[in-house]
């Protein structure tokens, strides 16, 4: 049987690349809460800080800081605490739980949030030290701060310090970094979360939301929300270098247990996240859990890169599962711009994927709804490597009004560009005329995926440096399917292609028809039963072990072209579904 090769640094490999092993941060939220607290010796007392000064120990929360011991937990009044100017609320070397939101000093169980608010030029709280020891903040408002020339806004943690977040807004603060949260990573600082919110800050610099640096870890749980931050320069949600390390733990079952990245902005690059040198790992769930959408880069002007994410830097990688990258904008690279040698994303989808679309729901791994002038959905140059498979590509288009090109991807400069298992449709051209895809000095493969309804192209590939196509459907209403350009290196081998297609030299095993899928005007991308794609790539061995959908890629004689593998029911009389319609007496 033959097998397809991927090319990557000269290694070979068949169909596909696949996801490898996933590796995730060493910091679990149960491990945080014990490490926070496990710190210490114990909790030393109990200190009440609120409004009597009969019932409560302290008044003045920042007195109640200074004067307490190791492993004290502070317990807040729902009311306001106010910072003195260059002096808020300073935690050095202990650890402490300060946990907010009781009635008075004398109720038993927290009800709500007190706020904690800056008194002028200086971080509200800070968190440092040299040795290890651990704080947990819980029940608060946190606002008001404002850049004290060491940066960080709402809290700065710079130390060997592992900080746990729960039920935390963390909003209207100002800095020239980390308007939110700042994280220096140098001596080790970790921070976890739960029920977070960063919540409209700004950033005069880089990174409005959050802002790590230097090696910081940084675990954001279910429930964990950066909205509505902006950078005058990068990161409007978050800007994360120098070996960072941030994983996105959306739930894998609840609908409401979700990670949102949305409505941030960048005047610079980066709307949702600017990544430089730094990790950033994410898992989703079955209902959406995990979103970065709506966020912009370029503030309107058209200039800005990634408007979901920007990742460049050594080593920098993005590795999202089970994710939505939807409805950002940006000049180039509306869902993410990736530009660098050592630079990797992958996307992909663990679990089953429903073909069939349904627009209340989000159960697929998805890049859909961007918008760029050049590549809407995504951007892959100067050596980086994309790898996306079981994911959705879809509606990414131009900016409104205007001209655009390239709004499935822009490949460049040595960026190679793996579609694996791909359902990639309705993208489009709205004003003007381009190609879908432009590959100009890069790779790009299309490995058993479906194209259908992009619209207002030229064609479907402009291929000016490598184009590999094998096992997929090529169903297009563009004008052509490929303008190869030159010397290109291309190879297009088991594919189904629009009836009047030219002669396409080199072309392997190639089917000039209706692909016959089901019903692609509704959104129903899969195999009729009749479809010439069935069993097509009767000569080849599948990549991926499973279609979008989830189901074998091993069912019938061989490999069907396109990212749905035909699965027959077992009985033809309907027996195992319950229809009776076709029995006989």
């Amino acid at each position: 049987m033959h097998s397809t090769t991927t090319v990557k640094n000269s290694s070979e490999k068949s169909v596909g690349r696949g996801s490898g092993d996933r590796v995730r941060a060493a910091v679990g939220f149960a491990l945080m809460i014990g490490a926070s607290i496990g710190a210490s010796s114990g909790f030393a007392a109990i200190v009440r800080v609120g409004s009597d000064p009969v019932a409560c120990d302290y008044v003045n929360l920042a007195t109640a800081i200074l004067n307490a011991t190791d492993g004290d937990e502070l317990r807040l009044e729902t009311m306001e605490f106010n910072g003195a100017s260059g002096f808020n609320f300073n935690i050095t070397s202990i650890g402490l739980v300060i946990r907010g939101g009781y009635a008075n000093c004398s109720a038993a169980l927290p009800t709500g949030r007190s706020i904690l608010r800056g008194g002028g030029a200086d971080t509200v709280v800070e968190i440092r030290g040299p040795t290890s020891f651990g704080v947990v903040l819980e029940n608060l408002i946190i606002t008001g701060g404002e850049d004290d020339n060491d940066d960080g806004g709402g809290v700065e943690i710079s130390g060997d310090i592992d900080v746990v977040m729960l039920n935390v807004l963390i909003s209207g603060n100002d800095s020239e970094r980390g308007a939110g949260v700042l994280i220096d990573g140098s001596l080790g600082a970790t921070l976890s979360t739960r029920y977070l919110s960063i919540d409209g800050n700004n950033a005069t610099v880089d990174g409005g939301g959050i802002y790590c640096r230097n090696g910081g870890l940084i675990e954001f749980n279910a429930q964990t929300q950066l909205l509505v931050n902006h950078a005058l320069n990068d990161g409007g949600g978050g800007w994360l270098g120098s070996g960072c390390h941030l994983d996105l733990l959306g739930s894998p079952t609840g609908a409401d247990d979700y990670i949102l990245v949305q409505d941030n902005r960048a005047d610079g690059d980066g709307g949702g996240f600017f990544i430089d040198g730094a990790t950033v790992l994410g898992t989703g769930g079955r209902q959406g859990t995990l979103q970065i959408r709506n966020n912009e880069a370029g503030d309107g002007t058209g200039l800005g890169f990634g408007g979901g994410v920007y990742i460049t830097g050594d080593q920098a990688r993005l590795d999202l599962d089970r994710a939505l990258l939807q409805s950002n904008d940006a000049g180039q690279g509306g869902g993410f711009y990736a530009e660098g040698p050592t630079v990797e994303v992958t996307m992909t989808q663990t679990g089953p994927c429903e073909i069939y679309y349904v627009p209340t729901s989000s159960l697929c791994s998805t890049i859909g709804g961007n918008r760029a002038g050049f590549g809407a959905a995504m951007v892959v140059l100067s050596g980086a490597f994309a790898d996306i498979e079981y994911t959705k590509i879809e509606y990414n288009k131009g900016p409104t009004g205007l001209a655009s090109e390239a709004p499935i991807a822009y490949v460049g400069n040595g960026g190679e560009l793996i579609m694996e298992g791909c359902l990639v449709y309705g993208n489009r051209i709205e004003v003007g005329t381009g190609s879908g895809v432009v590959d100009l000095g890069g790779h790009v493969q299309a490995l058993s995926s479906t194209f259908s309804d992009n619209t207002g192209l030229e064609e479907l590939f402009w291929v000016g440096g490598g184009f590999t196509g094998v096992a997929s459907i090529f169903d297009t209403a563009a004008g052509d399917l490929f303008d190869v350009v030159g010397s290109a290196d291309w190879t297009l081998d088991c594919a189904v292609i629009p009836v009047g297609t030219p002669n396409l030299p080199g072309a392997t095993q190639i089917v000039r028809a209706d692909p016959g899928l089901v019903d692609p005007g509704t959104g129903d991308f899969h195999l009729a039963a009749d479809s010439v794609a069935i069993d097509f790539c009767f000569d080849y061995l599948p990549g991926l072990d499973r279609d979008l959908d989830y189901s074998s890629r091993t069912v019938g004689f061989g490999l069907d072209a396109g990212a749905d593998e035909f699965d027959p029911p077992l009985f033809g009389d309907g027996f195992e579904s319950g229809d009776l319609t076709a029995w006989s007496l």
